[in-house]
């Protein structure tokens, strides 16, 4: 694991969804008064020393660095079903989403894994056989993979089809985090020197583009990144000044310091919103709480703070159901992002005019990967009815399912309204979906 403060947030997307606990708050935005909801956690998974992270969206699978291991994380029934052991040392770990292959940074060499059925497949040493091996990116596009050393000041360059290394590009300085923007071929390390710089590398030709200051004085920062394609912007945790750096890449410079009331490790984005993710940490916890942070790239403004139960750390974005998963001293915790309640549709019958016991269909558009049944309440004609229906889900995602279950015995009209039930038995109102007639 580096040596950090705290540990990390990844976003996992499809349906928005964060790893934090949740509420509703008001907070300030632009001099008004703006109700946000928070992330809701969905789920907490314990793992023995939770660190870095990384979610292959195609396979709904995350690896959470933990010890001298790896843990798989299923992200479909939130449970962990392997662990892995690449040796001591482990300090990163990516995924190229297209190949299925795990990159794990041990200290001195780079492990790879077969993401299908968790076997190594090859190990690939550091350019001097040292430990300074540091950060790891991969562009899932090119297969090219990417490897900060921190003491050499460089940048490791592999071709993952081949598992060998293609270059060693120097970078003139202590090398630390290293992002990839798949959609332009750029890869983003930041260096500790004289501006705290990110230093901008073509990735089709290794050359060095430019770089850009981060604006903050020479010294022992580390700055960790993530990329949002869609917009072409960098942001970076800064530990030390309490905020996260967006970096207009197209312009090669600093465009907004966003304070976030905290010290940042990890930070992510969800590329479908633009919400950007980061772990704030307090120094006077436990007397003081940290907290999960979302703020709104198009304003560079917090959007909510949401008290979490530990340190947060790295922060990931998993989709297909755009869950945040953070990553908290012995555990992972995952959080929905968007707090909109999920469609809900009578199917059948139309219209809504049905006979005594007969069949209702509905679909339900929303990721239920907790979801054990669909409670439904009808309420008319002096009575309440709750039935639990049946699920059939399309996809292993479980984001959109059917629902069936029988109409009330007692004609007249009634409001149909429906809960979700997780696997622990607990409910959660989703709304009032239709009105129907038994007749």
């Amino acid at each position: 694991m580096k040596v950090r403060h705290t540990k990390g947030i990844t976003v996992w997307g499809g349906r928005n969804i964060a790893l934090v606990l949740a509420s509703v708050f008001t907070w300030s935005l632009m001099g008004g008064q703006v109700a946000i909801a928070e992330p809701k956690r969905v789920a907490r998974v314990a793992i023995g020393s939770a660190g870095e992270i990384a979610v292959n969206p195609v396979t709904a699978r995350a690896y959470v660095e933990s010890g001298d291991g790896v843990e798989v994380l299923d992200l479909v029934s939130n449970k962990l079903v392997a662990r892995l052991w690449p040796g001591d040392g482990v300090a990163d770990v990516a995924i190229d989403k297209n190949a299925n292959r795990l990159y794990v940074n041990a200290s001195n060499r780079v492990v790879v894994y077969d993401g299908a059925t968790n076997a190594k497949v090859a190990t690939i040493a550091s350019e001097d056989g040292g430990s300074g091996l540091y950060c790891i990116a991969v562009n899932s596009t090119t297969g090219r993979v990417y490897v900060t050393n921190l003491y050499l000041g460089t940048l490791l360059v592999i071709d993952g089809a081949t598992n060998s290394v293609l270059t060693s590009i120097n970078l003139g300085a202590y090398a630390v985090d290293v992002a990839v923007n798949e959609a332009t071929n750029r890869v983003f390390v930041t260096v500790r020197n004289e501006r705290n710089s990110v230093i901008v590398i073509d990735g089709a030709t290794n050359q060095i583009l430019g770089s850009v200051s981060l604006g903050e004085p020479q010294g022992w920062r580390d700055f960790y990144l993530a990329v949002d394609e869609r917009t072409n912007r960098l942001f970076a945790a800064s530990y030390s000044y309490f905020s996260v750096k967006a970096v207009d890449i197209a312009n090669m410079r600093l465009d907004a310091t966003i304070p976030i009331g905290g010290r940042p490790i990890g930070v992510a984005v969800n590329p479908e919103t633009g919400r950007v993710y980061a772990g704030a940490l307090d120094w006077n916890w436990p007397d003081k709480p940290n907290h999960l942070v979302t703020i709104d790239q198009s304003t560079n403004k917090v959007l909510t703070k949401t008290v979490f139960g530990g340190s947060p750390t790295i922060v990931e974005v998993y989709g297909p159901a755009f869950r945040v998963l953070v990553t908290a001293d012995s555990e992972v915790q995952i959080f929905t992002e968007d707090p909109d309640p999920p469609t809900l549709l009578i199917t059948t019958p139309s219209p809504s005019v049905i006979s005594a016991r007969s069949l209702i269909t509905g679909t339900v558009n929303d990721d239920l990967s907790g979801v054990k049944q669909v409670e439904v309440t009808f309420a008319g004609a002096g009575l309440s009815v709750s039935r639990l229906a049946t699920l059939t889900c399309s996809t292993p995602a479980r984001l959109s399912c059917t629902w069936q279950t029988p109409a009330p015995d007692l004609p007249g009209p009634y409001a149909v309204r429906a809960w979700t039930v997780d696997r622990a038995g607990s409910s959660e109102d989703i709304g009032k979906i239709a009105v129907v007639t038994v007749v």
